[in-house]
């Protein structure tokens, strides 16, 4: 999709290209995660790859919708569509960020290798 409009977006400013860039490249970065997840045939043999490759997914997702709302920052000019896109993509990343929250409030607040000076 990306390669097919990549023309029309010379006529947009350089930041907003490298927003809808952004998206993009976070969009395949997590389709090449899923791939590497559905090689994990039985999740519970191969459990540690499993979780990190979930992670993985959930925060490039979270950082494509980041810049899908900074993205729509910058091209919706009309103010009531500008809150519903903005509005929905923030509903959509407090669902990721109660994942992050879950997820390290499970893990230690310190590294077990660190050295206390």
């Amino acid at each position: 999709m990306f390669d097919t409009n990549a023309k029309e977006l010379e006529v947009l400013e350089a930041r907003v290209v490298e927003r809808v860039t952004e998206f993009y490249t976070y969009l395949k970065i997590s389709r090449d995660y899923r791939r590497i997840l559905s090689h994990i045939t039985v999740p519970r043999q191969m459990e540690k790859q499993w979780r990190m490759s979930v992670r993985n997914i959930v925060y490039m997702l979270f950082l494509m919708l980041e810049s899908a709302r900074n993205s729509v920052e910058s091209l919706v000019e009309f103010t009531p569509k500008w809150a519903l896109y903005t509005t929905e993509i923030l509903l959509s990343e407090i669902i990721f960020l109660d994942f992050f929250w879950r997820d390290a409030r499970k893990k230690p607040l310190r590294a077990q290798n660190t050295t206390h000076y």
